[in-house]
């Protein structure tokens, strides 16, 4: 198991045994492979401030509720309880916070993460427990609709890789299930607010604007 007290092997090739699947309820469910500049910039991230070791049910900002339906545990890689994660650019940084099961329960393979308000947009870095290779899967939802999956395969050792999804055409996301066979870590948890019905009216009245606008300057020319 990774529990830091554990954690002896020497880190595996980053990369080796990764298999990316994605599938979707309809071509609008967008994967973000990768942890870029891009994504990053039009994302908010909720940071974990708890100290190493104490439990959640729960993560939050000013905006969002990230309720969990199982109970985990804050740590810090790599001298706070977990050792290993991975390194740009296939995370965002080699040391970040993470939550684990609680006390490292290797049959706590299924983790539900319920927001408060819908998401367009929805991602976390996760990586198993032991140190050989583990399928991990994340079900983004719509209510009780699955809007699109992704599955990889993961080396428990410097392994780490980036569940990320966009929903465009007006999907949006509610919940996301992440189901493995063994215990897992979670970080990095990012997200964008599906816009209130003011904003997207703005939008659209600027969107008018500049056609109107292009078509003037048309007509002058």
């Amino acid at each position: 198991m990774k529990s830091i007290s554990l954690r002896c092997a020497l880190p595996l090739l980053i990369g080796m045994g990764i298999m990316l699947q994605s599938t979707s309820a309809n071509a609008a469910f967008v994967v973000i492979p990768n942890p870029d500049a891009g994504y990053q910039a039009s994302t908010t991230k909720i940071p974990l401030t708890p100290p190493d070791g104490t439990t959640v049910t729960f993560i939050n900002d000013a905006n969002l509720t990230i309720s969990f339906d199982a109970m985990r545990d804050v740590h810090t890689v790599p001298n706070g309880g977990w050792a290993t994660w991975s390194s740009p650019p296939f995370s965002e940084d080699p040391f970040p916070r993470v939550l684990t099961a609680f006390q490292y329960d290797p049959t706590a393979t299924t983790l539900t993460l319920t927001f408060s308000q819908p998401l367009t947009t929805f991602g976390a870095e996760a990586e198993p427990d032991p140190f050989d290779t583990h399928n991990i899967t994340a079900v983004f939802y719509n209510g009780a609709m699955v809007v699109g999956t992704i599955s990889l395969d993961l080396v428990g050792d410097s392994g780490a890789r980036l569940f990320a999804a966009q929903g465009t055409g007006g999907d949006q996301f509610t919940s996301v299930v992440f189901t493995s066979d063994i215990d897992f870590a979670l970080a990095q948890f990012r997200y964008v607010l599906v816009p209130e019905p003011s904003t997207w009216a703005m939008m659209s009245l600027g969107a008018i604007m500049l056609i109107g606008l292009v078509h003037f300057r048309r007509l002058k020319s």
